[in-house]
């Protein structure tokens, strides 16, 4: 079965030979390689024309605008012919047999929808910084917000309509989302061959670390999106999503903002909740099983400060001290 591999790149000079040259030396090697250049402004394109002229299963698109990490993973599917498709972010690098792990997995359990594994966080220099274990399915399917480091079934998005958002917003938990709340059959592979970088400079580390212009609106459009389908088992799941989104927002990209940027934020993304996921603030909504500790901590204490109207504080107070690592990145 043929494996679209599909990267999307946004100033990745300093990554792309290394993530290519690990995709290359894959033992499973019934592979096509998508890069997209996401309208890089360094010489990440020069370096992928230069990696194409010798290898013909590279192909290679661009924007001339910015689509974000969402958009350019759309983009490049557009171009897959793969059976299966894989993401990887430019900046990270597989071990030799990761993929063919997850074909063999999908072979065993007869051709499931999406196909998950554990990772390694490393720093640039290859240096673990730990290792992520899911321990099992269930948790690997709440917890495996991510994007990258998963096999899907190229029909299966198709079918389903599935798309990423576009723009500078955090896609990965909203299009995890919208694969949690469809009939999607899943399976889990112990593998922690998806060697996540560190990478300072990276969008992750730049972009999201305070509020963008539209991107909760942009973000806020695709959980009504979500809302008005009608193909999904048990769509009341949806109220928690929201609400968890909500609160990823503020607290990744709303650290040391200051109280302004903060009261702004807060009011427009809680004033969209009450409107259009009026139950929010019922506990029985609150989907904590086989969420990490930390999340369901964070959560749970939020919605209660919030039914007795001391949330802002708490909001207020994040705001203006450094408490970034009170929501974990993954």
């Amino acid at each position: 079965m043929l494996v679209s591999v599909i990267i999307p790149v946004y100033n990745g000079e300093k990554f792309i030979n290394k993530v290519y040259n690990s995709i290359k030396k894959q033992t499973y090697q019934n592979i096509e390689i998508i890069f997209f250049n996401d309208n890089s402004k360094d010489n990440s394109l020069k370096i992928l024309k230069e990696i194409q002229k010798s290898d013909s299963k590279v192909e290679i698109y661009s924007s001339k605008e910015n689509k974000g990490p969402g958009g350019a993973k759309n983009e490049g599917l557009k171009h897959a012919k793969g059976d299966y498709v894989f993401f990887i972010d430019c900046d990270d690098y597989l071990n030799n047999d990761f993929i063919a792990s997850l074909v063999n997995k999908a072979i065993l359990e007869n051709y499931p929808d999406v196909i998950l594994s554990d990772f390694t966080k490393v720093d640039e220099k290859g240096k673990i910084l730990y290792v992520r274990n899911y321990k099992n399915l269930d948790k690997a399917i709440k917890q495996k917000i991510t994007t990258w480091g998963k096999l899907i079934k190229r029909d299966f998005i198709i079918n389903n309509n599935l798309e990423l958002p576009y723009g500078p917003v955090l896609e990965d938990l909203l299009y995890s989302t919208s694969f949690i709340l469809l009939n999607t059959k899943y399976s889990y592979i112990d593998n922690a061959g998806y060697n996540y970088v560190l990478n300072k400079n990276s969008i992750t580390n730049t972009t999201f670390k305070k509020f963008k212009e539209d991107s909760l609106k942009m973000a806020t459009n695709y959980l009504l999106n979500l809302k008005n389908r009608n193909d999904f088992l048990e769509p009341e799941k949806l109220t928690y999503y929201a609400y968890k989104y909500i609160c990823w927002h503020l607290l990744k990209s709303g650290n040391n903002v200051k109280t302004e940027a903060m009261r702004n934020e807060y009011q427009m993304a809680f004033n969209f909740l009450k409107k259009e996921f009026p139950n929010y603030k019922k506990f029985k909504y609150l989907d904590l099983k086989n969420e990490r500790f930390i999340v369901k901590i964070v959560l749970w204490n939020i919605l209660l400060l919030h039914k007795i109207h001391l949330d802002w504080l708490f909001f207020k107070i994040y705001s203006n001290i450094d408490l970034g690592k009170l929501w974990p990145n993954l």
